[in-house]
């Protein structure tokens, strides 16, 4: 098989906070673009009170080292020089409304269900054979 090229779109989550945004995106497409689609989608529908409406903030991906650092994405940087894949998440970081500061990432993940044990079939919920 050859090897794989280069998305011909992105789809990445942009998390913060309790909100999870989903964006399709061209390769093309500047970090700055992508702010204004995240600006929008968050004036429009955020219902989340942590979440400042008219604050500043930046796009950041995770360090490939794991760590807990993010990197930022400098807002000329096209999608495909970004060092980014398809389905990858991107964190947003405020800027401190008073001291202009980046603030940390503050990111509730979602709660995993794969996790949970499954629940035991209850004796009521199995047929009974008729003889």
């Amino acid at each position: 098989m050859p090897p794989k090229g280069p998305p011909k779109i992105y789809q990445v989550y942009v998390r913060s906070h309790k909100i999870n945004i989903h964006l399709t995106l061209s390769p093309e497409a500047e970090i700055q673009e992508v702010k204004d689609e995240i600006q929008s989608a968050l004036s429009s529908s955020t219902t989340d009170d942590d979440i400042p409406q008219s604050a500043s903030f930046e796009i950041c991906k995770a360090a490939p080292s794991k760590d807990g650092t993010y990197d930022v994405l400098d807002n000329d940087t096209l999608m495909k020089e970004a060092g980014l894949s398809s389905w990858d998440n991107l964190y947003l970081r405020f800027h401190d409304p008073d001291t202009g500061a980046l603030q940390p990432v503050d990111y509730t993940p979602l709660p995993s269900y794969l996790d949970e044990d499954p629940q035991p079939e209850s004796s009521s919920s199995k047929r009974k054979a008729k003889d």
